[in-house]
């Protein structure tokens, strides 16, 4: 399970979510863009939906939650799709994010 440290606040959802959602926040990042998301978390134990606005003054983290089993989220596949799909849109209009990525 990872966490998302968004706001002040936390939230627990699968790997590939927040791999997908840091990875489409640097995107944006990088050109300058926002967009709000909308991503399965479980929230004590409770899968729900969390909608989140990414852009340049967003602080983002995930952290890996060692020894907790990864969530099984029905949008789990939807919603990495989904980022992956709004990163190359933002990635073909400006390629350098990549270079300057880490």
């Amino acid at each position: 399970m990872y966490e998302i440290m968004y706001g002040g606040q936390q939230l627990w959802t699968s790997r590939a979510v927040a791999e997908a959602v840091m990875d489409y926040a640097t995107a944006l990042m990088f050109r300058g863009g926002w967009d709000v998301v909308r991503l399965p978390v479980v929230i004590e134990g409770v899968a729900t939906e969390a909608r989140l606005s990414l852009g340049p003054a967003v602080a983002l983290g995930i952290v890996a939650l060692p020894g907790e089993p990864n969530p099984v989220l029905a949008a789990e596949g939807a919603t990495v799709q989904n980022l992956r799909e709004r990163m190359a849109s933002v990635r073909s209009e400006d390629d350098s994010w990549r270079s300057n990525a880490g």
